[in-house]
């Protein structure tokens, strides 16, 4: 095995954001967790515990709830509107007006046909979900007090109400409401006295302490109970073994991207993005000869902008990344001076449209090309110049066998730039010509969705990783 210099890299600042709300979908076993920046990340429960896709939060819109109805995501926050999303563009679908104050809470019907939306001024807002669009219904009589918590009856007639220090019941069955600030789950189980049926006392029956700081958010999905909170971790606890699982707040997307030839390292973080440039080594010795990693530039995205995805071509050229709206490409002109290494960004005006907003891209390892996945699952392939890209070709899986698309969240290009490789959230994976601009092949399908992939630099062979730990 041969010699490596190894950096220690501590730069990356990484801000986990704590759980607000959870909510789980039993028919397609998806679990929607919305995090403290309104972010939406999605994960799959079905075969292997797995994050799916996440939508990027907007910082003047916040989400207090989230709900699934018949497989469509829906939420509602201290803007006092109801937002449904589009899971294959991974943004919201549309908004519609519930009130003037904030929206703390819903809940939707047992067959999926009503929404219910307690508010700020105590009001229970019904909305249609019955159809393709939320429609407004009515509202239900004032209450005295903001509405913080609300349930509908099995039978889709009477709704419960919580409010500060008020609980408004219209329905015969038990209802046990707990509350609390702290890092304890209670769980709770009925217990029959001998010699009645019918009535029941709810019994104290297990105390974990599952996390290390407040719990925001609770829910049941199919054998597990899963938590969320402030120490960002989403915690997971299965039925009735009682094995615990945690997973880390890592985002999806990679937030580190390395030049190889030039040794400058690109961070994206939600807002803005970081260039820095790693200290040599010497060759006898392996330290460091040219003092420590400098910062060399840092480009902030326009306000309430979010960065989704970023690249860095090989020889530090090109820099581009897209926001939930744009996609932005620029020239990177590094000048050495004493030591010290200036630099500046100039940014390309033309993008060919179509090509943006993206989800994932690569520059081709020659620097020569971009690589964009679009939010419609469409790979766009452009040639990169300083004056004005131009749209080489447009690339797709053929319709009349792949009906169904989904959203594209792995991409990988070969080291002789000839061939893209994408994977999306159906556990397809596809190979693109990209010499001569097509659709080459489909690998064979897995019942799992893919994790990770790459190109083997030397014989071009395609290893991809699936989510049950399988190559």
């Amino acid at each position: 095995m041969g010699e490596y210099v190894v950096h220690n890299v501590k730069l990356y600042d990484f801000k986990p954001q704590a759980i607000h709300c959870l909510s789980f979908d039993e028919t397609q076993s998806k679990l929607a967790v919305s995090r403290a920046d309104n972010s939406i990340e999605i994960w799959d429960l079905q075969r292997s515990i797995y994050q799916e896709k996440f939508i990027p939060g907007n910082s003047t819109r916040s989400i207090e709830s989230l709900k699934w109805v018949s497989k469509r995501l829906f939420s509602t926050g201290l803007q006092g509107d109801l937002t449904e999303y589009d899971l294959l563009r991974l943004c919201p679908k549309k908004s519609i007006y519930a009130t003037p104050s904030a929206c703390w809470c819903m809940d939707v019907n047992s067959v999926h046909t009503l929404l219910a939306i307690g508010t700020e001024e105590g009001y229970i807002c019904l909305f249609d979900v019955d159809n393709k669009e939320a429609e407004y219904e009515r509202a239900l009589d004032k209450q005295e007090g903001r509405i913080l918590c609300l349930a509908w009856h099995y039978s889709g007639e009477f709704i419960v109400s919580g409010s500060v220090d008020v609980l408004r019941i219209w329905s015969e069955e038990n209802v046990v409401c707990a509350s609390g600030v702290d890092s304890t789950i209670i769980s709770f189980q009925p217990v029959f006295k001998r010699g009645e049926s019918e009535r029941a006392n709810w019994v104290k029956s297990g105390i974990r302490s599952a996390h290390t700081h407040d719990i925001r958010a609770l829910t049941f999905a199919n054998y597990f109970l899963v938590s969320g909170g402030v120490d960002s971790y989403l915690n997971v606890i299965r039925y009735p073994e009682e094995s615990r699982f945690f997973y880390s707040p890592l985002p999806q997307c990679p937030t580190v991207q390395v030049a190889k030839k030039t040794n400058i390292m690109l961070f994206r973080y939600p807002r803005h993005l970081e260039l820095w440039k790693l200290g040599q080594a010497d060759e006898q010795s392996h330290d460091g000869t040219d003092g420590t990693q400098c910062k060399l530039v840092e480009l902030k995205a326009k306000e309430n902008e979010t960065i989704v995805c970023c690249d860095l071509s090989d020889d530090s050229q090109w820099l581009a990344y897209s926001t939930t709206t744009q996609l932005r490409l620029f020239q990177v002109v590094m000048e050495t001076l004493d030591h010290n290494t200036q630099i500046s960004l100039l940014r390309v005006r033309y993008i060919p449209p179509g090509c943006f907003p993206c989800h994932r891209m690569l520059f081709t390892p020659d620097s020569s090309k971009l690589v964009v996945v679009s939010d419609k699952a469409i790979i766009h392939v452009l040639s990169v110049d300083n004056i004005q890209p131009c749209l080489l070709h447009t690339l797709a899986p053929p319709t009349d066998i792949f009906k169904r698309i989904d959203s594209i969240h792995l991409l990988a290009v070969s080291s002789d730039c000839n061939y893209a490789a994408t994977g999306d959230h159906l556990s397809n994976v596809f190979v693109y010509d990209l010499k001569k601009g097509k659709f080459h092949c489909a690998l064979p399908k897995n019942a799992f969705q893919p994790t990770a992939m790459a190109f083997n630099p030397k014989t071009n062979d395609l290893v991809v990783t699936y989510c049950d730990k399988k190559v």
